[in-house]
């Protein structure tokens, strides 16, 4: 098992980023963000609105779109955008390794890299 002191992987995770999730009734689903989980309005620009626990800008993103319409998620990596760069290869090859690994439509290896 890998830990944190011993972590060489090309874009290691320092903390979940943020989720964006689409959904037919977006207003609903804020109201529930807000009522339900306490999360705070920061932005709204078009049709998409930007919820936060209150440390960064947001960390949940809602859009109108289909239901159960899981769009994206973002993660905070450790290093720098040179280092992730450098490392564009390996970070392809674990895509590709994924893609063999579990070949389902919409799988996580369809939105690495």
């Amino acid at each position: 098992m890998t830990t944190i002191s011993d972590n060489r992987a090309p874009a290691p995770v320092t903390r979940p980023g943020f989720y964006e999730v689409r959904t037919p009734d977006p207003e609903r689903l804020v109201h529930y963000y807000q009522d339900a989980l306490g999360l705070v309005v920061t932005e709204r620009s078009g049709s998409t609105t930007y919820l936060t626990t209150g440390v960064d800008h947001h960390c949940v993103i809602v859009q109108p779109g289909e239901r159960d319409g899981r769009a994206a998620v973002g993660f905070e990596v450790a290093g720098s955008l040179t280092d992730v760069q450098r490392d564009l290869k390996k970070l392809r090859s674990a895509r590709d390794f994924a893609r063999e690994e579990w070949p389902l439509r919409g799988s996580a290896a369809d939105v690495l890299t």
